[in-house]
């Protein structure tokens, strides 16, 4: 499939989504949020990928919303912004689920600013490595907004509500060390290996049975909204129907012999 301002590769089950509008900083205008909205849809229900990178083009992974496109709007008297926006955001919504839902690892490869959207397009990776130039900031306050694409849910869950609250409402800045250290970023690396890098973080999160990595994603995610007793319920439900794995049977058959798995899917 082909769109105009991003790109997805995938070779051998392994994907590299990436936003490519680098001259504008990969901000997050009408056509790109339609865009990520379809390419993440499609990446998640028929691509069929063991693994998927997402990264932006150019020297940021993505500034947030597109201040012409809003600026345009706000002088457009013929213009609804408040009903444009309530879509936008949904599009934006739209793509944040669909990276939670995916079936497999997704890392976000942070290669510069990671503003507003951008930020919690990286929070609702599995994992995120940044470059050493990569910074992280909420920017909303500025501009009289709020924040959205799940930026306040998963921010205070990463990080704790108190450092979250100070982050945001201060539209601070935090760089590539500082992130690392509270735990927003796995690994800060040179520019020039990060693609590497979180690919191999990517495969690393997959040498286990697919069906296990897929189950383990779905009660991670389930684990933020069920009570303790209906998640204990529904670990033992998926624990039980991993055991009857054609995979189960080949991890204990691999662990008795003393040989690596060879895990299939089944």
């Amino acid at each position: 499939m082909a769109w105009s301002d991003l790109r997805v590769e995938i070779e051998d089950g392994w994907g590299r989504l990436t936003l490519h509008r680098p001259e504008q900083r990969n901000s997050m205008c009408p056509t790109l949020l339609a865009e990520l909205d379809e390419a993440t849809t499609h990446l998640a229900d028929e691509a069929g990928l063991r693994g998927l990178v997402v990264t932006g083009a150019g020297d940021s992974f993505s500034v947030g919303g597109d201040v012409a496109s809003i600026r345009e709007c706000i002088h457009d008297p013929s213009t609804d912004v408040v009903a444009i926006s309530r879509d936008q955001v949904e599009r934006m919504q739209r793509s944040v689920l669909n990276i939670r839902r995916m079936p497999f690892p997704v890392v976000a490869a942070v290669n510069g600013l990671a503003a507003g959207s951008g930020f919690g397009l990286a929070l609702a990776c599995d994992d995120r490595i940044a470059s050493r130039r990569a910074t992280f900031v909420a920017a909303y306050g500025a501009i009289g907004l709020s924040p959205d694409a799940g930026l306040s849910y998963m921010l205070p869950r990463m990080i704790g509500e108190a450092r979250a609250r100070a982050i945001v409402l201060g539209d601070q800045v935090i760089r590539a060390r500082t992130a690392e250290r509270l735990g927003i970023v796995s690994e800060v690396v040179e520019e020039d290996e990060l693609g590497a890098v979180a690919m191999r973080r990517a495969r690393r999160l997959t040498r286990w049975a697919p069906r296990s990595v897929a189950a383990t994603k779905e009660l991670l995610q389930s684990a933020w909204h069920d009570g303790f007793a209906d998640h204990l319920q529904r670990e033992r439900h998926v624990f039980a129907d991993l055991c009857a794995t054609a995979d189960f049977r080949e991890g204990i058959e691999a662990l008795h012999a003393g040989r690596p798995p060879c895990f299939e899917g089944r």
